[in-house]
C-alpha cells in the first residue's frame, strides 16, 4: 500500500466507488491504499445533503474532501515557524505599513537579515500571515495595489490631434525596447488633487534599471518642463546630459507638448537627447514610469497636496524607490542592480 495523500482525481474515483454499492475494503484494495486512508477520507469529505421530501442523507462529495485538504494544507509549512516570534511579526508589520514594502520586498530583507530573526519567510507565507491577521493592524488593505493583467490593444492607427507634429514612438529604434543599454527614460508627472495648488512632480524613469529621479515643478506647464530639463543641463552638463538622456518617452500631456524646448540644449541650442511620443490612451509605451509612479503614491497618495511635502520628503521617497528590492533583479534594487551591470 501506498502512504500518501489521496490526489484529486482519485477522490472523484472513490466517490464513484461508493456510488456503485463497492465494500471500502475492495476499494482499498482496487485503489492500492490503507484502509483507514478510505474511511478517513469518507468522513473528511461526508456532507448532508437534502432529498426532496425534505428528509436528508449523508453521502461522500469529492469536491468537499478537496477543499478541506487543501484548507488543512494552507495551514502547514512556513507560516508555522514565526507565528509566535513577535519581534518578526512587528518587524514585518513595521515594514508594510511604515517603510510601504510589499511582501516580497519583505521576503528580501528578512533574507538579508536572518541571522537576527534565525528565520525567513517566502512571499507566499506572507501573505498568508497577513490574510490570516497574524500580523498586529496589517489587513489586506494595507498591502500595495495589486494590479490586473494588462488588455493590449492596437493603437498604431491612433494619433494625438493636439500633437500631430510629434514625433511617434514608432520612430523610436527598436533597440530601445530591448532594455540592453542604458540611457533611454520615461518622463511623467505626477499631480496632486484638485482644488490644491498648481506643484506637481516631474518624474524621469530609465527603462534598464528603473532609476527614478523625481523634480518639483512649480506648475504644468510646458515651459516649466523645459525648465527643469534646462537646470538639469546646467547642473550636470551639456555633454553628460548628452550621454544620460540618449532618448526621451513621454505621453502628449500639455507639459510635453514643448518638444524643440525638451530637445534642444539651452547652453548651445544643438540636440541634447531624442524625444518620442506615445500613442494617446497607450501608458504600457511607458510601462516603466507608470509603474515606478505607483511606487511613489505608495508614500504621496491621489488627492494630497504636492506642496505639502518638503524637498527632502520628495528626496526620501525617490532614494526609496531607487533602494526598493524588485523580484525583476532577484531581489535587488535598481541602485544595486545598475552597480552590478545586470544584463
Amino acid at each position: 500500500m501506498n502512504g500518501k495523500y489521496l490526489t484529486e482525481r482519485e477522490r472523484y474515483e472513490l466517490e464513484t466507488y461508493l456510488k456503485l454499492g463497492m465494500h471500502k475494503k475492495d476499494i482499498a484494495n482496487r485503489m492500492k491504499i490503507c484502509l483507514a486512508t478510505v474511511y478517513n477520507e469518507i468522513n473528511r469529505g461526508t456532507v448532508e445533503f437534502r432529498n426532496s421530501d425534505y428528509t436528508t442523507r449523508k453521502e461522500y462529495c469529492a469536491d468537499r474532501g478537496q477543499a478541506v485538504t487543501r484548507e488543512n494544507q494552507s495551514y502547514k509549512g512556513a507560516c508555522q515557524k514565526a507565528k509566535y516570534n513577535k519581534e518578526l511579526l512587528a518587524y514585518i508589520g513595521d515594514m508594510i505599513l511604515n517603510q510601504k514594502y510589499s511582501p516580497y520586498a519583505v521576503s528580501v530583507m528578512l533574507e538579508k537579515n536572518k541571522d537576527k530573526f534565525g528565520v525567513t519567510l517566502c512571499e507566499t507565507s506572507i501573505y498568508n500571515y497577513v490574510y490570516r491577521g497574524m500580523i498586529p493592524n496589517v489587513k489586506r488593505s494595507s498591502l500595495p495595489y495589486e494590479k490586473s493583467a494588462l488588455k493590449t490593444r492596437s493603437v498604431r492607427s491612433r494619433i494625438a490631434l493636439n500633437n500631430i507634429h510629434g514625433q511617434s514612438i514608432e520612430k523610436r529604434p527598436k533597440v530601445v525596447n530591448e532594455r540592453i543599454n542604458e540611457g533611454h527614460w520615461e518622463m511623467d508627472t505626477v499631480v496632486g488633487g484638485k482644488k490644491k495648488s498648481k506643484q506637481c512632480l516631474l518624474v524621469l524613469t530609465e527603462r534598464k534599471f528603473r532609476t527614478e529621479e523625481i523634480y518639483r515643478m512649480k506648475d504644468k506647464c510646458a515651459q516649466t518642463t523645459v525648465d527643469v530639463l534646462d537646470a538639469i543641463e546646467k547642473e550636470i552638463g551639456t555633454d553628460a546630459f548628452r550621454k544620460k538622456y540618449l532618448t526621451i518617452t513621454s505621453d502628449n500631456g500639455v507639459e510635453f507638448l514643448n518638444s524643440d524646448g525638451i530637445v534642444n540644449s539651452c547652453n548651445d541650442g544643438q540636440p541634447r537627447t531624442d524625444y518620442y511620443y506615445c500613442h494617446p490612451y497607450c501608458s504600457s509605451e511607458r510601462g516603466s514610469n507608470e509603474n515606478n509612479n505607483k511606487l511613489i503614491r505608495r508614500w504621496i497618495p491621489k488627492g494630497s497636496d504636492i506642496a505639502d511635502y518638503t524637498d527632502e520628503e520628495i528626496k526620501h521617497v525617490m532614494e526609496w524607490c531607487n533602494t526598493y528590492p524588485r523580484k525583476m533583479f532577484g531581489g535587488l534594487s535598481s541602485e544595486q542592480a545598475q552597480q552590478n551591470k545586470l544584463s
